[in-house]
């Protein structure tokens, strides 16, 4: 009986050691996309812009001056709270302009976006029926690495309440309730002044709220 109950105790040290190796479980990964694989995402070129996937990034190129250009899947989600991250790049082009994230994308008519420039500007607006309202409008900030240059950019969702953060650091929260959830995407904007702008997404990673 002895041998038995110290077998017992055995295989409870050996239980217990292998829950504590296996440590806290994390928040649980709802999209992840490295674009280092031909995926689903839109790729097409015409006169205005290009959208492409080339070395594990995934690219837009704005031709037309004062244009704006999004790309999303409608396959994904809807989600509603989260916290997504993706690293932006300005690889060439003049930094006054726009690029950044679409979330909670109902349609080509209703979204959020949230987008910094390359000349140092953040913005959070949001697009219902095909209107465009500023929710925060552009403002000047130093959280911002400007010119060619990558930004991580971070948004959690959580209900009405949207927190934004640039390189790891707050930027500011706001709430608004126009649109419950949808699909997410990316967004760059070229305005009036001359040349092209490339801009290059890489490492979206979508998870749930803790």
């Amino acid at each position: 009986m002895a041998r038995f109950r110290g077998l017992w105790l055995l295989l409870g040290v050996v239980f217990l050691s292998g829950c504590m190796l296996l440590g806290p479980v994390g928040p649980e990964i709802l999209y992840e996309e490295d674009f280092n694989s031909d995926t689903d995402w839109y790729q097409n070129e015409d006169e205005n812009r290009n959208w492409w996937i080339e070395a594990g990034k995934y690219h837009v190129l704005l031709k037309t001056e004062d244009f704006t250009t999004g790309s999303w899947r409608s396959s994904l989600g809807p989600f509603s709270d989260f916290q997504l991250d993706v690293d932006t790049q300005q690889i060439a082009g003049p930094d006054d302009n726009g690029y950044g994230v679409e979330f909670r994308v109902k349609d080509a008519n209703t979204y959020y976006r949230f987008q910094i420039s390359g000349d140092g500007w953040a913005r959070f607006a949001k697009t219902v029926d095909g209107t465009v309202v500023s929710i925060k409008p552009w403002e000047q900030t130093d959280l911002i690495h400007q010119g060619n240059a990558t930004n991580h950019l971070t948004i959690i969702a959580n209900g009405s309440l949207f927190t934004f953060y640039i390189n790891g650091d707050k930027l500011y929260e706001v709430t608004d309730t126009a649109i419950v959830a949808g699909s997410v995407g990316f967004q760059a904007v070229m305005l009036d002044s001359p040349g092209q702008t490339h801009i290059a997404f890489d490492n979206l990673i979508i998870t749930e709220l803790e």
